[in-house]
């Protein structure tokens, strides 16, 4: 009998959902993926396989049996019985190819084989079996392996090249591509994680791959497409991630699926900070405020004294009002407006100082004059107005009031007494903050801020009219909840940073202990101290994280609780993100609908805020949230591991891809900043759009609450209800406020490098969803989707489990150190002024530590175990 090789094909096409209900007729496989793991020989040294310029080469030199197994999904190849290969030999073989059934039956009892000639170029065969199966009893509808002998007969030695594998009906995708190609339309961050998407109305599951073209045309990266998948509700949509991260040099580029394109974007570093930040610092300017009536104005219903509220930014594009925060009626859903826009642009500045050089005059000028309008529109009783309204513009009847009562949004009230999540507690923040940055700009100097930020505050906090304090009082239920312990969070925590004062530092950490409280313990946040209601929002999400960690970063003794809950806070949002087919990896939101008649309803994982909510009205698009969450996550993120960069982790890549979704990367392929990207938002009502502004975005569906919905209404002024459209295109200043903070946290991040994972400064290694450092120059593939490694789809965001205690505590002249970390630490000991009073390097369990020059009170050690840091509290006491 002739000698002859056997080689098989393994690779197992899996999909996220099941292929439709008419079976796949065939696939193409051109080798794009550059996996070859399942290609293992049965004979040691046989065959090397490799895959080379998205060609499979094969290494063989064995005359003996050999085998690897090509095993793939069920296709019917009734209707077209051939195989198509193309292959490159550097001498004469034949090549033979038996498929098998799910049976377990073969067409070797009938073989088909094919001479392959010497060529330097690949060259197509076609192998058909027609009249193959009958005999064999091999099923043509069920075909699921196909194994393939290498001149069966004699001995082969030498390098193969295969390519284009397509076995029964494949469309070929290069002549021919469904759907569209959709990417962010601005560009994508060199080392960060860089997607887009193939979507088509139908199921599309045939083998595929894409590419990378420069401006110049030319191909720089291929990679094999993702598998089909379809978002549960979103109807006749399905999806197919293209994701290109490993591809890291900076350019402009188009990325092609068949004869699909799509528009050009770049590739940068700090690219989404450099691009759009200098338009958003604009954009604020384009929305100031300048209606000169508002230096005389009256308040609704009270013979008040006309006060001076000139200033301020109007709140959207199709609203000249100035709010603080409306939807107060509603209780739990006050989004920080005004105050929160001085706040942005001062934090934003801090975050990236140096990279805010050429537009620093732009944008001081543009915190001071909303720090100016805080302090206008503070009254000389201590209270912050809460707005400024006229009915969007439709009327002349111009007041300070408080917008919107339940069932009528359009309503005022007297009730214009800002309480702490009414936007109080922001103005506070950005005042005490302008203070503290000598922010010297505006018409106020920065003593006045401080001073208007300490009556607001010390007037908050005052005894009521009936009530523990005025805060309570001016709340409309008369209870504080989430939102007043968030914003007064931030607002005490900044006061103490700028004036040291014991009071603020004890206030803050209370608003600490009340947002503790409400956590579920499976991470997310309740609304208020019952803790039935999530806490879900349309703008701010985010805010309670970034209020913790500027606490955390003065106060020592608050690392370990704002560290504890930071990190179940991510672990739950990665968790409801990644438990359902998200191929935009657009972060969920844990949410309960609420009825009028019967009240909160059962809790719900959605994509978007549910269209039955207190304020009877507010479900439109939800850009500020993304934003919000972006930078909550890029912050906490660095704040639990300061060795964090920006890379291919799943943190990342979920902090960026909000970006990419406001940026064009959604199923509308819309990018919803204007002036940026090819598909930007319309006008809405005539009214111009400013370049660098947001619009509202992308929502559920009204009629079925789980598809998606943009723009569906008739745009036509004789339709009657072109006006809704506000809940999609409308510029609306939280939008900007967290785009601003959202960049130049990525950009803080990218520009304060650490030792990455692999030892290597400012490297771009990371950990990946699977806990190992992966990119840079490890050579190894990064794991992005959590649920391939980690059965509780939970990644990287946990907490290392090192404890550290002191004995004796209190201690006179010294303690002794017990941790159950076996390697060497850093060890730092502060004062609660935030004064380092002792520092060592490399010291061991046991380490005794002098404290007999201390005076008596309270310190915090600081145990640093070189990707975690942890606080433990101890006293000074003789």
């Amino acid at each position: 009998m002739n000698t002859f090789r056997f080689l098989s094909f393994s690779i197992l096409l899996a999909v996220f959902l099941p292929i439709s209900a008419t079976a796949q007729t065939g696939f193409w496989n051109d080798f794009s993926s550059s996996d070859v793991s399942a290609w293992t020989p049965t004979a040691v040294g046989a065959f090397k396989p490799n895959i080379v310029n998205t060609q499979l080469e094969l290494q063989t030199s064995t005359s003996n049996f050999a085998n690897l197994e090509y095993k793939f999904s069920s296709v019917d190849i009734s209707a077209n019985p051939k195989l198509r290969i193309k292959i490159k030999a550097p001498s004469n073989f034949s090549i033979r190819i038996d498929l098998r059934d799910a049976s377990g039956k073969f067409t070797s009892v009938q073989p088909v084989i094919q001479a392959v000639v010497q060529s330097n170029n690949l060259t197509r065969y076609v192998l058909d079996y027609t009249g193959k199966f009958t005999s064999s009893g091999v099923d043509p509808k069920k075909i699921v392996q196909m194994s393939i002998f290498v001149n069966p007969g004699s001995s082969y030695t030498g390098t193969i090249v295969f390519d284009d594998l397509v076995l029964g009906d494949s469309i070929k995708m290069e002549v021919a591509t469904p759907g569209a190609v959709i990417t962010n339309q601005v560009g994508y961050e060199r080392i960060g994680t860089k997607t887009a998407i193939l979507q088509n109305t139908l199921d599309y599951t045939d083998t595929a791959s894409f590419i990378l073209t420069n401006s110049a045309g030319q191909t720089v990266f291929k990679n094999k497409l993702g598998n089909s998948q379809q978002v549960v509700g979103w109807k006749n949509r399905f999806f197919r991630v293209a994701d290109f991260s490993a591809f890291k040099q900076n350019g402009k580029f188009r990325l092609k699926i068949g004869n699909k394109s799509s528009v050009e974007f770049e590739i940068g570093d700090n690219l989404l900070f450099n691009k759009t930040a200098f338009s958003v610092v604009d954009f604020f300017k384009g929305m100031r405020s300048t209606d000169t009536r508002d230096s005389n104005l009256p308040f609704f219903g009270t013979g008040k004294t006309n006060a001076n509220v000139y200033g301020g930014w109007i709140d959207a594009s199709g609203d000249p009002g100035k709010h603080m925060s409306h939807l107060s009626y509603a209780n739990y859903f006050n989004p920080q407006q005004i105050p929160f826009v001085a706040w942005s642009l001062l934090k934003s500045y801090e975050l990236s100082k140096t990279q805010f050089t050429a537009k620093e005059t732009a944008l001081l000028d543009e915190a001071a004059w909303g720090a100016d309008y805080l302090v206008r529109n503070t009254d000389a009783d201590g209270y912050l107005y809460i707005a400024i309204f006229d009915d969007w513009g439709n009327s002349p009847n111009r007041q300070i009031c408080e917008w919107g009562q339940p069932g009528f949004d359009s309503g005022r009230s007297a009730n214009y007494q800002a309480a702490m999540r009414e936007g109080a507690g922001i103005a506070i923040a950005a005042l005490a903050r302008a203070y503290k940055m000598n922010l010297s700009k505006g018409t106020f100097t920065p003593a006045n801020y401080l001073t208007t930020a300490e009556k607001l505050y010390g007037h908050l906090k005052s005894v009521g009219t009936g009530y523990k304090t005025k805060n309570l009082q001016y709340c409309n239920d008369h209870k504080e909840n989430t939102i007043d312990w968030y914003c007064g969070l931030l607002a005490a925590t900044e006061l103490y940073k700028a004036t040291k004062k014991p009071i603020y530092l004890t206030d803050a950490q209370n608003y600490l202990d009340q947002l503790a409280k409400v956590q579920n313990t499976n991470g997310w946040l309740a609304s208020d101290s019952a803790k039935n209601r999530p806490l879900y929002h349309a703008s701010d999400e985010g805010l309670p994280v970034i209020a913790a960690i500027e606490l955390s970063t003065i106060d020592p003794t608050s690392t370990n609780k704002v560290n504890d809950m930071l990190s179940k806070w991510m672990k739950w949002y990665t968790s409801i993100t990644n438990e359902v087919a998200n191929p935009f990896n657009y972060v969920r939101e844990y949410s309960k609908a609420y009825s009028s008649t019967s009240g909160l309803q059962a809790a719900n994982k959605s994509f978007f805020l549910p269209h039955s909510n207190e304020t009877g009205y507010w479900w439109q698009g939800e850009n500020a949230r993304l934003a919000s969450m972006t930078s909550a996550f890029v912050l906490a993120k660095r704040h639990l591991n300061k060795n964090y960069n920006i890379g291919t982790d799943s943190v990342s890549a979920l902090a960026l891809a909000q970006l990419d979704w406001i940026l064009g990367k959604n199923p509308f392929g819309v990018s919803m900043m204007e002036g940026f990207g090819t598909n930007t938002s319309p006008i809405y009502n005539g009214k111009p759009n400013i370049i660098g502004g947001i619009c509202n975005g992308i929502t559920s569906n009204i009629a079925t609450e789980t598809d998606i919905a943009w723009m569906p209404y008739d745009n036509s002024p004789l339709s009657g209800i072109a006006w809704q459209n506000w809940r999609w295109v409308e510029q609306w200043l939280p939008h900007d406020a967290w785009w601003l903070i959202a960049v130049s946290s990525i950009s803080n991040n990218l520009n304060s490098t650490y030792t990455d994972c692999n030892n290597v400064v400012g490297g771009e290694a990371a950990i990946d969803s699977c806990k190992k450092c992966t990119g840079g120059n490890t050579g190894i593939i990064p794991v992005i989707d959590s649920k391939k490694c980690n059965p509780s789809g939970i990644d990287e965001a946990s907490e290392i489990h090192f404890n550290h205690t002191l004995f004796p505590n209190p201690c006179k002249t010294q303690f002794t150190i017990t941790t159950n970390y076996a390697g060497s630490f850093n060890l730092k000991i502060i004062s609660l002024d935030g004064r380092v009073m002792y520092q060592a390097e490399n010291e061991q369990n046991g380490a005794q530590v002098d404290v007999s020059s201390f005076q008596n009170g309270f310190y915090s050690t600081i145990l640093d175990y070189g990707n975690r840091s942890k606080f433990v509290k101890f006293a000074v006491a003789r």
